[in-house]
């Protein structure tokens, strides 16, 4: 968890250039963070290809950047 605080906070500053209240930003921080780690997992066991883990979390995460 601690290994992930920096990641968190990285994805909280690209996103705080949206209209998303803080309390909604750090959970959807949170959100996308695990998104794309989920991605990575799957990718590394063979589930998906490396580069369809990395579009489809890009396209989620920005999806949900509104403003």
């Amino acid at each position: 968890i601690a290994a992930r605080a920096p990641l968190l906070a990285e994805v909280a500053s690209v996103m705080a250039g949206t209209d998303v209240p803080r309390d909604e930003l750090e959970v959807a921080s949170a959100g996308v963070l695990g998104f794309a780690l989920a991605g990575v997992e799957m990718a590394l066991t063979g589930h998906v290809g490396a580069e369809t883990a990395w579009r489809v979390a890009c396209t989620y995460a920005t999806s949900q950047m509104q403003g």
